[in-house]
């Protein structure tokens, strides 16, 4: 099905790394800080043949590159550790910058759901733009005497700008241990900061036309701008949403209940949560989401389209040797 390229390379990607590890207080405070730079240059990319050619696809090598580069800074402090008292805590953050250069024309990707986006895609590969940039109308409110939405020059599927990068700017971990006798706790959390979400389900599936026979999205109910339940539902940054979070991934309490008579030996009881809450604004299910909204195998990122959310789960564990 596809076609022989005779000019066919190897993509290639060039990292350059520099870091400083570092140690303090006697190794109760260390770390380090890393740099990191890597282009790729030769991106392979599955092309459709351009009509009136016969049928079929051909691997070739775009031109321009995908920079990532950034920083990572992680430091660990023993904050408190004696005989009956250990307590360790760790924080990861990376600084992340992504970008096209060199890119000849443009490639779209991000294909949108729902009543009214047939053959809609929201973002594009294009030069001097975040991989996979958000490419949407801009809205600019509801028209209190039509109920009609407004759109930045007028037909949003016309007029549509770079509005924002689906790629994180900064990432964050933090861990945390903690022992006291025979109890002890770990806790980790996770975030991501600086990017940008497109609410599918809010756009499509919970519309102002749908008020009175299916659920709409509370967001959307507001007396004040006297939506319309014919206005039509747009790809435009109404539904464009700050994907920031912060999330307790996990927590693990447990005990060292120790020997029970001569039959059981190490009994240790544990309880661990999975999901327990996370903080953001974002109005959907969660915001650690990405619906595969790929076109001609380039991925998507940052569409979420009626997913299935994260389920919290609370395990209870006993465990112990015989």
């Amino acid at each position: 099905t596809n076609f022989a390229n005779p000019d066919l390379k190897w993509e290639t990607s060039t990292t350059t790394n520099a870091g400083i590890d570092f140690e303090v207080l006697n190794g109760r405070l260390f770390g380090s800080v890393d740099y990191f730079y890597k282009k790729t240059t030769d991106v392979l990319f599955e092309r459709t043949l351009a009509q009136p050619a016969p049928s079929g696809k051909i691997w070739v090598n775009l031109d321009g590159y995908i920079l990532n580069k950034g920083w990572e800074i992680s430091l660990t402090g023993a904050l408190v550790q004696n005989d009956r008292i250990n307590w360790n805590l760790t924080g990861n953050v990376s600084f992340l910058k992504n970008n096209v250069e060199g890119l000849s024309g443009f490639y779209q990707t991000g294909a949108l759901r729902g009543q009214g986006f047939s053959d809609v895609y929201g973002q594009r590969v294009v030069n001097d733009q975040p991989l996979n940039v958000w490419y949407l109308g801009v809205f600019e409110g509801i028209d209190k005497s039509t109920g009609q939405s407004i759109y930045k020059n007028g037909d949003p599927s016309a007029y549509k700008y770079y509005v924002g990068s689906p790629n994180p700017k900064m990432l964050l971990g933090l861990s945390t241990d903690f022992s006291y006798k025979k109890f002890s706790a770990t806790i980790n959390m996770n975030g991501t900061f600086g990017h940008y979400i497109f609410n599918n389900t809010a756009a499509t599936v919970l519309g102002i036309g749908n008020l009175g026979s299916r659920n709409i999205a509370k967001s959307i109910l507001n007396t004040n701008a006297k939506e319309a339940t014919s206005n039509a539902p747009a790809p435009s940054t109404r539904y464009l949403e700050k994907g920031n979070y912060l999330k307790m991934a996990n927590a693990t309490l447990s005990y060292n209940v120790g020997n029970i008579g001569k039959a059981f030996k190490n009994v240790n009881i544990s309880l661990t949560g999975q999901n327990l809450f996370v903080i953001t604004k974002y109005t959907g299910f969660d915001p650690e989401v990405s619906t595969d909204g790929s076109v001609d195998g380039i991925p998507s990122l940052g569409i979420d389209y009626i997913p299935y959310p994260s389920a919290r789960t609370v395990i209870l564990g006993v465990s112990f040797s015989l």
